[in-house]
């Protein structure tokens, strides 16, 4: 899809929702002589075959009740004519996440299992946010950022299947563990930091033209729950539905009071609804450190209470803490950059946050990845020349 033109794509998709399905084949039919570019953009966010003006959406009529209705995808229904519903894996403030098994991709067909993926199903008021998370992830690229596989309505639903991530988050992690090393902490941190540089200057596909990069885009609710570990030891950054980008079209679907992150990660111009910039993400990486590392509850030190205090006794609640805490004075130090209140004084780029981190965990001698991974590495290439 060419981003130049996303934003008319969701302006477009968007009055969609407010019809019924025979005046939404209508406004596709004059969309597809009107504009057939956009319609064909159009077509595929909505999974339809290109071509097919007429095709009438999968779910039925939408009646007044309907969206109640809708709330109740049962085990077994087959979403989509292609995905069954196994289970529940959450329910959050924007909607539901099932389990569901790819019925095209069955064990015997060569793979070791049943294929698995995640239906991201959207409450009523959070559609443009589930559409445009969908939307971002189709033009985005990177190793540590799921993939979306497909687009669609069901009983009036706006539904998106994702690649399933089999592990936990690190909200899970630090309830059930507590705190971690700080070696733990740093292989974490630096891939998340690794997706903040690549969503801060993502590349613009090969073949959409103007050259150069594109974005940025700024994440907005980075924190433990959204930072997901396989078991097999991978780590993704989820829930872009309320990043904010570069271009005005997408940025108005996520407007600032509804889109503001979550209270005790936000950086104080996110909260106070102003407009994010990269280092909001970055005030929000290093508050994720601070939890990650102590296992203290971050509620007494979100933006608003931090401000307060100054206000209040000329303290910050949070300096104090870190100044505590039984940390290294270096990772302290970037700590208290990262999350300072003045974008200004935070890191300038996730890019030269990462390299600071790792300054500040090993000296200026950082290694390329984990010591068990080097581990890892060595044993293979010995067991390699043995054989």
């Amino acid at each position: 899809m060419a981003f130049d033109r996303l934003p008319e794509v969701l302006a477009f998709v968007d009055t969609l929702d407010a019809l019924d399905p025979g005046q939404e084949a209508a406004a596709l039919d004059r969309l597809r002589h009107a504009d057939p570019e956009l319609y064909g953009y159009v077509a595929e966010l909505l999974d339809r075959s290109e071509g097919t003006a007429s095709r009438l959406p999968k779910s039925p009529v939408r009646a007044a009740g309907d969206q109640e209705d809708a709330a109740q995808l049962p085990l077994g229904a087959v979403l989509h004519d292609k995905y069954e519903v196994i289970r529940p894996l959450g329910e959050g403030g924007m909607g539901s996440v099932l389990l569901a098994r790819d019925l095209d991709h069955r064990p015997g067909d060569g793979g070791p299992g049943d294929r698995l993926v995640a239906i991201k199903v959207a409450d009523a008021g959070a559609r443009a946010h589930l559409k445009k998370e969908a939307l971002l992830l189709e033009s985005l690229r990177h190793p540590h950022l799921p993939r979306v596989e497909a687009t669609f309505r069901e009983r009036g639903r706006r539904c998106v299947a994702m690649e399933y991530i089999e592990g936990d988050s690190l909200e899970a992690r630090l309830r059930e563990d507590g705190p971690v090393s700080v070696e733990t902490a740093w292989e974490w941190l630096r891939d998340v930091l690794r997706v903040l540089e690549y969503l801060h200057d993502p590349p613009r596909p090969r073949g959409e033209g103007r050259g150069g990069r594109r974005g940025p885009y700024v994440h907005r609710d980075i924190k433990p729950a959204n930072v997901l570990i396989q078991r097999e030891g991978g780590l993704y950054v989820v829930d872009l539905g309320i990043a904010q980008t570069g271009t005005a079209g997408l940025s108005a679907l996520a407007p600032s009071r509804e889109g503001r992150g979550t209270l005790e990660y936000a950086a104080p111009e996110v909260w106070a609804g102003e407009r994010a910039v990269p280092q909001s993400d970055l005030y929000s990486t290093g508050m994720l450190a601070f939890a990650l590392l102590t296992g203290e509850p971050m509620g007494p030190f979100a933006s608003i209470e931090r401000d307060r205090g100054l206000d209040r006794t000329g303290l910050d609640p949070f300096a104090r803490a870190l100044a505590a805490a039984p940390l290294d004075a270096s990772v302290r130090d970037w700590i208290r950059t990262a999350t300072a209140l003045e974008i200004s004084d935070r890191y300038e780029t996730a890019a030269a946050m990462s390299r600071a981190l790792d300054e500040a965990v090993f000296g200026r001698h950082r290694p390329s990845s984990s010591p068990a991974s080097w581990w890892r590495r060595w044993v293979a290439s010995w067991r390699g020349g043995a054989s």
